[in-house]
């Protein structure tokens, strides 16, 4: 029996023993009532884990590494922009190289964080290719991290750039088993800002979801 319960049940004995008029009863267990403890909420999210479909997938991955491919292109640009210069014994300005690289690195680590989510389950068959995506991107970080700090275009340029044809072959293993176009340029017309997105929401869905297992 709840605590409210105990409460009407011994305000109704003591009206019964004393004669006490029924407004102080009512009132008595009113105050009684509003001291039993409120039910928890129910979250709103789903606590997960959230199976994915073959086209929820295939959305999600270009969510994920779209826009760190359109970062990385520019990074390449900025570069080529220099290459001359600098191949003809100049010192190119590397501002522009820098802060394209902090970019990629800002985004690598969103793309990295995004594949370690294990709120979403994919496809059979996805998991180990999804791992060595996201080791290829843990791996290069290093490299975006060394050429966004470099002190010269030249430091820069002479980065060793980490060669991963097992996360390249995983890349398009994936994009063949979630029926996705293999050109890693026009598949990801759309999804200019959608790291970021998806970043923003795992946040936010994380920070809700443990707030409810906190009051538990």
């Amino acid at each position: 029996m709840r605590l409210a319960q105990i409460g009407a049940v011994s305000v109704f004995a003591l009206v019964i023993l004393t004669g006490c008029s029924s407004a102080a009863s009512i009132d008595t267990a009113d105050t009684e009532s509003s001291q039993a403890p409120s039910p928890s909420p129910t979250p709103t999210i789903d606590p997960g884990p959230v199976a994915l479909s073959t086209e929820e997938a295939g959305e999600r991955y270009l969510g994920i590494v779209c826009q760190r491919n359109g970062a990385t292109e520019r990074m390449n640009q900025a570069f080529i922009a220099g290459e001359d210069e600098y191949l003809n014994g100049g010192n190119p300005d590397a501002a522009a190289v820098k802060a394209a690289a902090a970019e990629v690195l800002r985004l690598n680590t969103m793309q990295i964080a995004l594949f370690d989510d294990a709120y979403f389950t994919w496809p059979d068959g996805l998991d180990a290719h999804l791992s060595n995506v996201r080791d290829s991107s843990m791996a290069q970080a290093s490299t975006f991290n060394a050429v966004a700090n470099a002190a010269t275009y030249e430091d820069a340029y002479n980065q060793s750039v980490f060669d991963d044809p097992e996360g390249a072959k995983s890349s398009q293993e994936i994009r063949y088993q979630l029926q996705l176009s293999p050109d890693t340029t026009a598949s990801c017309q759309g999804y200019e800002t959608t790291t970021e997105a998806l970043h923003a929401e795992m946040v936010e869905r994380n920070d809700y979801l443990a707030s409810f297992a906190s009051e538990e």
